[in-house]
């Protein structure tokens, strides 16, 4: 049994291979390259769907949103200020948004699942997480909606 030398070669006969040497480098600077395009497209992904934000008081009443949530639900309902969360989201498990309201709290979110109450047919479900904020002496919530 041979020992391996420093550079790959087994004996003063035997040469490290540099074109195989060359080869696997670029196979795993590919990898990586995949992985880096795979993890960042996810992110761009991710901080997209994040600034759909809705801003409601705690009666469920509608006090902002961001630009990204009115073009991405182009839902009517939204238009207005002041519309109830009521009035065009409906919680997949049947709970009430009060229910949701009482549980949330500064620093401890709650996450459900909802979809917009524009009719039969097939509705877009979307995962939300709600926390809470004080903003100018107001409890206020904040919907951050993610495509499920």
């Amino acid at each position: 049994m041979t020992a391996t030398k420093a550079g790959g070669a087994a004996n003063d006969n035997d040469t490290p291979n540099p074109c195989k040497n060359a080869e696997i480098a670029s196979r795993d600077i590919q990898a990586a390259y995949l992985s880096m395009k795979k993890e960042k497209e996810s992110l761009e992904k991710r901080i997209y769907e994040e600034s759909m934000l809705l801003f409601v008081d705690r009666d469920g009443q509608v006090v902002g949103w961001t630009e990204a949530a009115a073009r991405l639900f182009k839902h009517p309902r939204l238009s207005p200020l002041r519309k109830n969360v009521r009035d065009f989201l409906q919680i997949t498990d049947g709970r009430s948004f009060g229910d949701i309201f009482a549980l949330v709290r500064p620093g401890f979110p709650y996450t459900i699942q909802v979809f917009f109450n524009d009719g039969p047919g097939k509705r877009p479900v979307y995962t939300v997480k709600v926390s809470s904020f004080i903003f100018e002496g107001r409890d206020l919530l904040y919907f951050v909606f993610y495509r499920s």
